[in-house]
């Protein structure tokens, strides 16, 4: 009767919504791969040469911890940093 065609858009918004919502697992693969580990040195343009204490992806971007002489501990974005790997 009068709520069955509601009831069916219903049905149907919802499979859709579920369709549009679904996760594919390629997505979730992280994009950016790690660069640095602990132990590297590298070389920044500005606080000059540091040792990588940790390294791990965060929202498909590489976060570095560097203890730099001098200037001490920094955390830094890989892609911003513009960081040399030296050995």
């Amino acid at each position: 009767g009068r709520f069955s065609s509601a009831s069916r858009w219903t049905v149907k918004n919802r499979q859709n919504q579920a369709a549009r919502w679904k996760i594919d697992p390629a997505i979730e693969e992280p994009k950016t791969t790690q660069h640095f580990h602990p132990g590297m040195r590298v070389l920044h343009p500005a606080w000059e040469e540091g040792m990588v204490l940790n390294s791990r992806l965060e929202d498909d971007e590489e976060i570095v911890d560097i203890f730099f002489e001098g200037v001490g501990l920094k955390r830094v974005a890989a892609s911003l940093a513009k960081l040399e790997i030296i050995t």
